[in-house]
């Protein structure tokens, strides 16, 4: 198994959390936003007491992407895609499948509307299409901080991601199709985080904000997100993603629920694991 954890650092130093956080739930790739840590400080911290080293993967420094794994660079294909807000590269783990990688920090509330942040959608998702089809690869996996809520039109839209929250609906009804005579064909994510709102699976969210006081405000928010196609759900299992609270040594939220972002970050990370291993009935795929 795969493992793999996105966090919205906040612009914090956080090297000694991020080295616990990496040992115990064995990352191979680890996604940072807001990210402010020199390379050399973080892979003196990742490979501390690890005997496989981590390395750093070129990423996307305008927006504190950064991107550090313990597989050789070579496994990430080159950068097919990238804007301001994401880019888009394959990675094939050894002695595995490739799948499309699309790492984001998509525009904040604080600086763009919901509809503006609606149109940068649809510009990822075509992005993500044309890399789909260049790669001859729609095993795509989608990661990172998407600033719009599961529900937000932006997910749901058609034309966008088009993101579900049933497994076997995305499975049954992808691509959707609109149209008689000129029918549209749209494919579908799963987005697995739906069944993380709420106090069933604690936390709540990945990132709660309540200092506007609008009088509709859900309060709890899950901005980080992980998304994935159909062909690559036969490697996901739902048990495999986790809101993490604690790197077993410290806890990143405060008693009542709510993320530490005084001492940590406002967000909380997303652990989750990929079984990409090659098999032999996937050879046609």
């Amino acid at each position: 198994m795969a493992g793999f954890l996105f966090w919205n650092v906040r612009g914090r130093r956080l090297e000694p959390v991020l080295r616990r956080l990496t040992s115990r739930h064995k990352i191979d790739v680890l996604m940072l936003a807001e990210c402010t840590i020199p390379e050399d400080s973080m892979l003196d911290a990742l490979n501390a007491n690890d005997r496989e080293s981590f390395r750093r993967v070129p990423a996307l420094a305008s927006r504190g992407l950064d991107l550090y794994s313990r597989f050789d660079q070579g496994c990430f294909g080159s950068v097919l895609k990238e804007a301001d807000h994401y880019f888009i590269r394959t990675l094939t783990p050894p002695g595995g499948i490739e799948i499309v990688l699309a790492m984001a920090h998509l525009a904040s509330p604080s600086y763009k509307d919901l509809r503006a942040r609606h149109s940068r959608f649809i510009g990822f998702a075509s992005d993500i299409r044309d890399v789909e089809r260049a790669a001859g690869n729609d095993r795509t996996v989608v990661v990172g901080d998407l600033n719009v809520n599961p529900f937000d039109d932006a997910l749901l839209d058609v034309r966008g991601l088009s993101a579900l929250a049933d497994r076997n609906t995305v499975l049954r009804k992808d691509p959707r199709r609109f149209g008689r005579r000129q029918v549209e064909e749209f494919r579908l994510f799963y987005n697995p985080m739906w069944s993380h709102f709420g106090d069933a699976v604690q936390p709540a969210g990945t990132y709660y904000y309540d200092k506007s006081n609008p009088e509709v405000d859900p309060l709890w928010n899950i901005f980080d997100q992980v998304l994935l196609r159909p062909s690559v759900l036969d490697r996901f299992r739902n048990k495999n993603l986790k809101i993490l609270t604690t790197d077993g040594t410290v806890s990143f939220i405060w008693d009542d629920g709510r993320p530490n972002g005084d001492v940590y970050s406002d967000h909380l990370p997303i652990w989750f694991q990929l079984d990409l291993r090659r098999r032999t009935s996937y050879a046609s795929n």
